[in-house]
Protein backbone atom coordinates (compact mmCIF):
# COMPACT_ATOMS: atom_id res chain seq x y z
CA UNK A 1 0.00 0.00 0.00
CA UNK A 2 1.80 2.94 -1.42
CA UNK A 3 0.94 6.44 0.21
CA UNK A 4 0.05 9.17 -2.34
CA UNK A 5 0.05 12.81 -2.59
CA UNK A 6 -2.77 14.74 -3.71
CA UNK A 7 -4.55 18.02 -3.47
CA UNK A 8 -6.58 18.32 -0.35
CA UNK A 9 -10.37 16.99 -1.06
CA UNK A 10 -11.51 20.02 1.44
CA UNK A 11 -10.51 22.53 -1.46
CA UNK A 12 -8.70 24.44 1.10
CA UNK A 13 -5.24 24.85 -0.78
CA UNK A 14 -3.94 22.04 1.73
CA UNK A 15 -1.82 19.42 0.54
CA UNK A 16 -2.70 16.29 1.56
CA UNK A 17 -1.38 12.61 1.79
CA UNK A 18 -4.17 10.07 0.69
CA UNK A 19 -3.08 6.51 2.26
CA UNK A 20 -3.66 4.07 0.87
CA UNK A 21 -3.69 4.50 -2.72
CA UNK A 22 -3.45 2.53 -6.10
CA UNK A 23 -2.33 4.80 -7.88
CA UNK A 24 1.36 4.56 -8.44
CA UNK A 25 3.90 6.82 -7.18
CA UNK A 26 6.31 9.37 -8.92
CA UNK A 27 9.22 7.99 -10.80
CA UNK A 28 12.43 7.13 -7.22
CA UNK A 29 9.61 7.17 -5.21
CA UNK A 30 9.27 3.39 -4.65
CA UNK A 31 8.64 1.29 -1.20
CA UNK A 32 11.39 2.40 0.63
CA UNK A 33 9.48 5.99 0.63
CA UNK A 34 7.51 5.78 4.08
CA UNK A 35 4.48 8.20 4.73
CA UNK A 36 6.74 10.48 6.83
CA UNK A 37 9.08 10.88 4.46
CA UNK A 38 6.30 12.07 1.98
CA UNK A 39 5.21 14.47 4.56
CA UNK A 40 8.34 15.84 4.56
CA UNK A 41 8.54 16.00 0.70
CA UNK A 42 5.51 17.64 -0.26
CA UNK A 43 5.25 19.74 3.07
CA UNK A 44 1.54 18.15 3.79
CA UNK A 45 -0.36 19.04 6.22
CA UNK A 46 -3.39 16.81 5.79
CA UNK A 47 -3.31 12.85 6.07
CA UNK A 48 -6.46 11.21 4.78
CA UNK A 49 -6.49 7.52 5.75
CA UNK A 50 -9.33 5.24 4.17
CA UNK A 51 -10.54 2.91 7.23
CA UNK A 52 -11.42 -0.27 4.94
CA UNK A 53 -7.97 -0.82 3.61
CA UNK A 54 -5.65 0.09 6.48
CA UNK A 55 -6.17 -0.92 9.89
CA UNK A 56 -6.72 1.15 13.40
CA UNK A 57 -3.65 0.39 14.73
CA UNK A 58 -1.87 0.88 11.75
CA UNK A 59 -3.61 4.37 11.68
CA UNK A 60 -2.68 5.18 15.35
CA UNK A 61 0.88 4.10 14.80
CA UNK A 62 1.38 6.66 11.95
CA UNK A 63 0.11 9.27 13.63
CA UNK A 64 2.14 8.72 16.62
CA UNK A 65 5.56 8.65 14.72
CA UNK A 66 4.32 11.74 12.60
CA UNK A 67 2.95 13.55 15.74
CA UNK A 68 0.54 16.60 16.15
CA UNK A 69 2.12 18.54 13.15
CA UNK A 70 -0.31 17.23 10.38
CA UNK A 71 -3.95 16.75 10.65
CA UNK A 72 -5.64 13.53 10.48
CA UNK A 73 -8.60 12.31 8.79
CA UNK A 74 -10.21 9.39 8.03
CA UNK A 75 -12.40 7.90 5.60
CA UNK A 76 -15.70 5.28 6.86
CA UNK A 77 -15.11 1.86 5.49
CA UNK A 78 -19.05 2.35 5.19
CA UNK A 79 -19.35 5.94 3.27
CA UNK A 80 -20.22 5.68 -0.01
CA UNK A 81 -20.09 9.39 -0.93
CA UNK A 82 -17.35 11.26 1.06
CA UNK A 83 -17.34 14.74 -1.67
CA UNK A 84 -20.35 16.82 -1.86
CA UNK A 85 -20.54 20.56 -1.06
CA UNK A 86 -23.65 22.47 1.07
CA UNK A 87 -23.64 24.66 -2.05
CA UNK A 88 -22.72 24.57 -6.00
CA UNK A 89 -20.76 27.45 -5.33
CA UNK A 90 -18.60 26.14 -3.21
CA UNK A 91 -16.06 23.62 -3.70
CA UNK A 92 -16.64 20.32 -2.26
CA UNK A 93 -16.13 18.81 1.09
CA UNK A 94 -14.88 15.74 2.17
CA UNK A 95 -17.03 14.26 4.86
CA UNK A 96 -14.67 12.74 7.20
CA UNK A 97 -13.43 12.02 11.29
CA UNK A 98 -11.09 14.69 12.69
CA UNK A 99 -8.64 12.88 14.55
CA UNK A 100 -5.87 15.07 16.80
CA UNK A 101 -4.46 13.71 20.01
CA UNK A 102 -5.32 16.50 22.46
CA UNK A 103 -2.25 15.50 24.72
CA UNK A 104 0.62 15.67 22.31
CA UNK A 105 -0.49 19.21 22.12
CA UNK A 106 2.64 21.01 24.03
CA UNK A 107 -0.37 23.35 26.00
CA UNK A 108 -2.33 20.62 27.35
CA UNK A 109 0.80 18.61 28.49
CA UNK A 110 2.18 21.76 30.17
CA UNK A 111 -1.41 21.66 31.82
CA UNK A 112 -1.14 18.34 32.65
CA UNK A 113 2.17 18.59 34.52
CA UNK A 114 1.05 21.63 36.59
CA UNK A 115 -2.31 19.71 37.40
CA UNK A 116 0.18 16.78 38.25
CA UNK A 117 1.70 19.49 40.62
CA UNK A 118 -1.08 21.26 41.87
CA UNK A 119 -2.30 17.86 43.33
CA UNK A 120 0.67 17.09 44.74
CA UNK A 121 0.43 20.40 46.89
CA UNK A 122 -2.87 19.73 47.72
CA UNK A 123 -2.18 15.88 49.23
CA UNK A 124 0.69 17.15 50.92
CA UNK A 125 -1.76 19.97 52.79
CA UNK A 126 -4.29 17.48 53.17
CA UNK A 127 -2.43 14.65 54.18
CA UNK A 128 -4.51 13.61 57.42
CA UNK A 129 -7.58 13.31 55.63
CA UNK A 130 -6.32 10.69 52.98
CA UNK A 131 -4.00 9.12 55.29
CA UNK A 132 -7.19 8.09 57.07
CA UNK A 133 -10.17 8.02 54.48
CA UNK A 134 -8.75 7.13 51.02
CA UNK A 135 -8.61 3.11 49.78
CA UNK A 136 -5.54 4.04 47.70
CA UNK A 137 -3.51 5.98 51.06
CA UNK A 138 -0.20 3.51 50.44
CA UNK A 139 -0.29 4.66 46.61
CA UNK A 140 -0.65 7.55 46.64
CA UNK A 141 2.33 7.69 49.59
CA UNK A 142 4.51 5.84 47.23
CA UNK A 143 3.99 7.71 44.58
CA UNK A 144 3.70 11.24 45.56
CA UNK A 145 7.85 12.18 45.57
CA UNK A 146 7.89 10.24 42.08
CA UNK A 147 4.98 12.73 40.79
CA UNK A 148 6.73 15.81 41.99
CA UNK A 149 9.87 15.31 40.22
CA UNK A 150 8.16 14.25 37.08
CA UNK A 151 9.05 10.37 36.77
CA UNK A 152 5.44 9.50 36.60
CA UNK A 153 1.96 11.36 36.35
CA UNK A 154 -1.18 11.22 38.31
CA UNK A 155 -3.03 9.81 35.25
CA UNK A 156 -1.46 7.88 32.61
CA UNK A 157 -2.51 5.48 30.28
CA UNK A 158 -3.73 1.46 31.78
CA UNK A 159 -1.09 -0.61 31.00
CA UNK A 160 -1.60 -2.28 27.28
CA UNK A 161 0.17 -3.99 24.64
CA UNK A 162 -1.14 -1.12 22.03
CA UNK A 163 0.18 1.96 24.28
CA UNK A 164 3.32 2.04 21.64
CA UNK A 165 0.96 3.57 18.80
CA UNK A 166 -0.20 6.54 21.60
CA UNK A 167 1.67 10.14 21.98
CA UNK A 168 4.12 8.78 25.03
CA UNK A 169 3.20 9.50 29.19
CA UNK A 170 4.68 8.85 32.17
CA UNK A 171 3.64 6.16 33.80
CA UNK A 172 0.29 6.61 36.12
CA UNK A 173 -0.55 6.52 39.14
CA UNK A 174 -3.85 5.46 38.33
CA UNK A 175 -5.74 4.99 34.90
CA UNK A 176 -8.91 5.80 32.95
CA UNK A 177 -9.89 2.15 33.92
CA UNK A 178 -9.29 3.28 38.05
CA UNK A 179 -12.30 5.35 37.09
CA UNK A 180 -14.62 2.91 36.68
CA UNK A 181 -14.07 1.13 40.13
CA UNK A 182 -13.83 -2.38 40.07
CA UNK A 183 -15.45 -3.29 36.56
CA UNK A 184 -12.77 -5.84 34.93
CA UNK A 185 -12.41 -4.80 30.93
CA UNK A 186 -10.34 -6.55 28.77
CA UNK A 187 -7.31 -5.75 26.57
CA UNK A 188 -9.15 -4.79 23.57
CA UNK A 189 -11.84 -2.06 25.82
CA UNK A 190 -8.30 -0.91 27.66
CA UNK A 191 -6.71 -0.18 24.33
CA UNK A 192 -9.74 2.09 23.46
CA UNK A 193 -10.18 3.84 26.90
CA UNK A 194 -6.54 4.96 26.64
CA UNK A 195 -7.49 6.06 23.25
CA UNK A 196 -10.03 8.38 23.84
CA UNK A 197 -8.01 9.72 26.48
CA UNK A 198 -5.04 10.56 24.68
CA UNK A 199 -7.77 12.15 21.88
CA UNK A 200 -10.12 14.21 24.23
CA UNK A 201 -7.79 14.69 27.08
CA UNK A 202 -8.74 17.35 29.12
CA UNK A 203 -7.94 19.09 32.93
CA UNK A 204 -11.06 17.74 34.00
CA UNK A 205 -10.61 14.59 32.95
CA UNK A 206 -7.43 13.88 34.94
CA UNK A 207 -9.47 15.45 37.88
CA UNK A 208 -12.24 13.06 37.53
CA UNK A 209 -10.29 9.79 36.94
CA UNK A 210 -8.46 10.87 40.13
CA UNK A 211 -11.25 11.74 42.32
CA UNK A 212 -12.89 8.29 41.74
CA UNK A 213 -9.76 6.27 42.16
Amino acid sequence: RNPTPNPSPSGRGANAVLLPSAAPLPEGEGLGVGLADLVRIYEANEIIFCSKDIGSQEIMAHMAHIGPAVSYKIVPEESLSIIGSSSKDEPGELYTIDIRYNIAQPSHRRDKRLLDLFLCLVLLATIPLWLIFSRKRKMIRKNWLLVLFGQKTWVGYTPNTQNDTLPTLKPGVFSPVDALKDLKVNEETAARLNFFFAKDWEVERDLTIFLKA
